[in-house]
């Protein structure tokens, strides 16, 4: 009954504005369904044996998600250091994590391919109904985006003082963004395509 899905829209109603709290005396008076003993036990081999199945093809199909993963990592380290031709002669990259590379390819430092620079703090106080949209972090770790793409609904706006006070932060397009969450990799794994809408 608990993890029953009404018994959770059920607790919803002692939500509060400020802390959502259920006390002893809440929990009290909730009524559940309550069969006799038999059915009880009836519902509970029925639920073990349905749940048991359930769960199982949910870890069959997390295994094949974790092995269609590393292929696609895999496939995409192949192709970037390695090229769609696979008859083109290689040549050693100096680099031990990237191997041969094809032969008519170059190896160069990243800085010599991009530019930096660092984002700037926007609090609620500076955003506005309309104006120059901007990007935060929130916006990229929000679970409503597909990963690649912001949605229209969580673009947020300053006005043009903040953009012009703030040149060096501007995006165009062809940048990435990346919004770093930790001191690990797995934290910096989030990255934007500024595409020239």
């Amino acid at each position: 009954v608990f993890n029953a899905g009404v018994f959770e829209y059920h607790l919803a109603s002692y939500n509060t504005s400020t802390i959502n709290q259920l006390t002893t005396s809440m929990l009290n008076e909730i009524r559940v369904p309550f069969p006799p003993v038999k059915t009880q036990q009836k519902i509970a081999d029925y639920l073990d044996e349905k749940c048991g199945e359930i769960d199982a093809t949910i870890a069959k199909q997390k295994e094949s998600i974790e092995k269609l993963k590393a292929y696609k990592q895999s496939l995409i380290s192949e192709t970037v250091t390695k090229g769609l031709d696979k008859s083109a002669p290689l040549k050693p990259s100096g680099i031990e994590w990237i191997g041969d590379i094809p032969a008519h390819w170059e190896v160069k430092r990243i800085k010599e391919l991009f530019s930096f620079g660092k984002g700037l703090p926007i609090s609620k106080e500076d955003l506005i109904e309309n104006g120059v949209p901007v990007i935060n972090y929130g916006q990229i770790h929000s679970k409503d985006n597909n990963g690649t793409s912001i949605k229209d609904s969580l673009i947020r706006y300053v006005d043009l003082n903040y953009k012009n006070t703030n040149m060096t932060s501007l995006v165009e397009s062809g940048d990435f963004i990346f919004a770093d969450t930790s001191e690990d990799l797995d934290g910096c794994g989030n990255c934007i395509y500024v595409d020239s809408k």
